[in-house]
């Protein structure tokens, strides 16, 4: 007894080798059929799926709807040490970005793979960017942004203040994304809307998105405090 106590004791562990084989390994498909997918070829969708059931059938969680959220689907449904591939065109408009979910899950052990179909419908939108506050007077400049899924595109640019166009323009992009600069002059105080409106000349498969509303809140002019080398103090408008 004293002796194996002893052999024991200088070899606490022993290392063995184990080799594991699961019918099914941890993987996790994650479907997007939203709306914004309806541009791709569909045939991706069956072709991954196919193609993952060659070494098992994955575990298949499906979105649809207008809006999706990647980054909560990935950490509702992502376990240690496995796999997500996800066939999505990268659209994230709710929950937690793409970004910040790949990089929680990957100290798990999780690696995400993505997959993009090919596009095989064009879709046009439009957006104004710009403050949402602006000083009464002063020469505001705000951009509208039309982005295509295919290039080159051909339409007509409307913009309005108020019901007042300040802008009209046909186009024919031929890039991804284009930039128009639309500057005004308010002297009433108050709410504007800015009004951008894009009519497709070509397919656009969704014509939801091609009209933009912006409010903006026109201000008094702040007052400021001088002081001069008199020491004097005075407010002015600037």
């Amino acid at each position: 007894m004293l002796v194996l106590i002893l052999i024991a004791a200088s070899s606490p562990f022993e290392t063995v080798q184990v080799i594991e084989k699961r019918e099914s390994p941890g993987v996790l498909f994650i479907d997007d059929r939203t709306n914004s997918m309806s541009i791709f070829d569909e045939d991706i969708h069956h072709a991954t799926y196919q193609l993952l059931s060659v070494i098992g059938k994955p575990t298949v969680v499906t979105l649809k709807g207008d809006g999706t959220s990647l980054g909560d689907t990935i950490l509702n449904y992502a376990s240690a040490n496995s796999s997500i591939v996800l066939v999505s065109d990268g659209n994230n408009n709710q929950g937690t970005t793409l970004e910040d979910s790949v990089r929680i899950v990957s100290r798990m052990g999780t690696r995400v793979y993505f997959v993009r179909g090919a596009v095989v419908h064009n879709d046009l939108s439009v957006e104004v960017v710009g403050e949402k506050n602006v000083v009464v007077g002063n020469e505001n400049v705000f951009t509208v942004v039309v982005r295509s899924a295919t290039i080159p595109a051909d339409y007509d640019l409307v913009v309005s203040m108020d019901g007042n166009e300040i802008m009209r323009d046909s186009v024919h992009q031929i890039t991804e994304e284009e930039r128009f600069d639309v500057s005004f002059r308010s002297e009433d105080v108050g709410a504007h809307i800015i009004k951008a409106e894009i009519i497709p000349e070509g397919e656009d498969i969704h014509d939801e998105n091609n009209v933009f509303y912006k409010s903006v809140y026109v201000v008094e002019k702040p007052k400021v405090l001088f002081i001069t080398s008199t020491q004097q103090l005075s407010l002015i408008h600037i």
